[in-house]
C-alpha cells in the first residue's frame, strides 16, 4: 500500500475532486500534478487535522500524511472541500507504518486557498469513495498477512507435526480467514453499489469499520502465530501490522466510521417483521406497541 500510494499522484485526494469540482477547475488542479514528475495530492478530513479553514486562507497543523512533501492539499469537510496549494510547509517524520509513501507534518500558516466548494451531497460521495480506497488497500495487507501467515504455520514443525495442525493455531487461522473473507464482501458490496450508482455512503463506512476491525484480529495474530519471527524485519508480518494500524487511523479511523454507518443505519425505514407472540403481547413480551 505505501508503493501503491507513492506511485499515485492523486490517491484518495481524487475523488473530492471529481465529485465537487467543474471540468475547468479539475483539469486546472490535476493536469499539473499529472505532468510534474513526483508531485503528490493528499486528502485529509476535518478529523484528522487541527485547522482553521476561511474563504482565502487555512492555517494550523496536519499531524500525520502518507507523504514526504505534499504539493496539494485536499481537506475534506462535512460541507465540502477545500483545497490548498501554497503555503504547505512539511517536516518529514519517521512513519511507522507505509513508508514507501513517506511521512510528514504538515503545517499550514495562512496557505492560500486554491479551490473552495460547498456541497455536502458531494462531500459525502468523495468520503465514501476515499474509504474504499483505503478499506481496499487495508483488505490487500490483511490478505497477504493471512496467507503468509497459514504458510509459515505449516512449514514450521513443533512436536513432531507443523503447528497449523495443532488444533488452537488451527482454529485461530480459521477466524483470520474468515474475518478477512467477511471484510471483503463487505469492500465488494460498497464498491458494486458505487460502480452503479447507488447510494454507498453507509456501506463504505461500515466496510471501512469491518476492515480495520479485521486488521485488529489478523495483525498481531499474525505476529503470535510466528513468535519471535513475527516481530523481526525479516518477515513480513511486523510490517503488515504497522501498516495496517496506519491505514485504519485515516480519513477520521474506524470510530468515525461506524458512527456514519449507525446513524444511517438508525434513519433507515427497513421494515422490520415481529413475531406474531410479540404482535399479540404474549407473557414476557408485555403489551405490543
Amino acid at each position: 500500500p505505501g508503493a501503491a500510494l507513492a506511485l499515485d499522484p492523486l490517491g484518495p485526494a481524487l475523488y473530492p475532486l471529481a465529485e465537487l469540482a467543474g471540468a475547468r477547475a479539475f483539469q486546472e488542479l490535476v493536469q499539473p500534478l499529472l505532468d510534474a514528475e513526483g508531485a503528490r495530492a493528499v486528502l485529509v478530513t476535518t478529523a484528522d487535522a487541527r485547522v482553521q479553514v476561511s474563504a482565502e486562507e487555512v492555517s494550523g497543523t496536519v499531524p500525520w500524511v502518507p507523504a514526504d512533501a505534499p504539493d496539494l492539499l485536499v481537506i475534506l469537510e462535512e460541507e465540502g472541500a477545500t483545497v490548498v496549494g501554497d503555503g504547505i510547509q512539511a517536516t518529514p517524520i519517521r512513519g511507522s507504518g507505509l513508508r514507501a509513501a513517506g511521512a510528514a507534518e504538515l503545517r499550514l500558516d495562512g496557505a492560500r486557498v486554491l479551490a473552495r466548494w460547498h456541497n455536502p451531497a458531494g462531500a459525502a460521495r468523495a468520503l465514501a469513495r476515499a474509504r474504499i480506497y483505503v478499506a481496499s488497500l487495508l483488505l490487500g495487507v490483511l490478505r497477504h498477512a493471512c496467507e503468509f501467515s497459514r504458510q509459515y504455520a505449516l512449514e514450521r514443525v513443533a512436536f513432531g507435526r507443523p503447528i497449523a495442525h495443532h488444533q488452537a493455531l488451527a482454529f485461530l487461522i480459521v477466524d483470520m480467514h474468515a474475518a478477512v473473507e467477511g471484510a471483503r464482501l463487505l469492500v465488494h458490496e460498497a464498491a458494486w453499489r458505487r460502480d452503479a450508482g447507488l447510494p454507498c455512503e453507509a456501506e463504505a463506512a461500515a466496510a471501512f469499520a469491518e476492515v480495520v476491525e479485521a486488521s485488529r484480529l489478523v495483525g498481531p495474530n499474525g505476529v503470535q502465530i510466528l513468535g519471535g519471527h513475527g516481530f523481526m524485519q525479516d518477515y513480513p508480518m511486523e510490517k503488515a501490522m504497522r501498516e495496517s494500524r496506519a491505514l485504519g487511523l485515516w480519513l477520521g479511523g474506524v470510530d468515525a466510521a461506524r458512527e456514519e454507518a449507525g446513524r444511517a443505519l438508525c434513519a433507515s425505514e427497513i421494515p422490520i417483521e415481529l413475531g406474531n407472540d410479540l404482535r399479540a403481547g404474549s407473557p414476557g413480551h408485555g403489551e405490543a406497541g
